[in-house]
This record gives C-alpha cells, structure tokens and sequence, in this order.
C-alpha cells in the first residue's frame, strides 16, 4: 500500500464521518418541520444523496484494498459531477427554508 492509496483511505473515512455527520442532523432539522411540510421533500432528497456519497466512499476504500483501480477512476468524475449537484441542492434548499422561515 503506497502513500497514496492511505491518502485514499484516510480521505474516504474522514468523509464518511463528515457524511453521517450531516445525515444525523438533517434528521434534525426535519423533525423541526410540521408534520407535512412540503420542504421536508427535499431534504430527504439530500439525504439521498448523503447516502450515494456515503456507499461512493465504501466503493473507494473496497477499491483501494482489493487494488482495483478502475473504480476510483469511475468514481472520481462521478464524485465531481454529483457533488456540483448536491450543492446546488443544499443552496436551493437552504434559501427555500429560509424564505419559509421568514414568512
């Protein structure tokens, strides 16, 4: 195992820690909604993502112990693309709570 695949490992735990993290409390932050809120929809959809992230980080460090490098190839460019995504997501999602809350 070289410097880079522990820079790989040590990487993906300190993201899966981070990722159940903000799982954890955006669990939070849906209880404090009425029951119903329409905006609890789309929290649950970054929790979706949450959790893509969270298997994305398994699949790297499975990669890394079985050496197999292609799915860090793979997943690397996909990381990118839906990390973009997701936080344009939390910042939509956050300025439509805060609206909300304001109202």
């Amino acid at each position: 195992m070289d410097l880079l695949d522990i820079f790989t490992l040590v990487s993906a735990g300190i993201g899966i820690i981070s990722f159940v993290f903000a799982f954890v409390l955006i669990l939070k932050i849906i209880a404090m909604f009425p029951e119903g809120a329409s905006i609890t929809k789309y929290w649950k959809i970054a929790i979706s993502f949450i959790i893509f992230f969270i298997l994305g980080y398994i699949a790297a460090i499975i990669s890394v112990i079985l050496e197999i490098d292609i799915i860090n190839q793979i997943i690397t460019p996909i990381v990118y693309v839906f990390g973009a995504v997701f936080v344009l997501i939390m910042v939509l999602l956050s300025l439509r709570t805060y609206k909300m809350i304001i109202k």
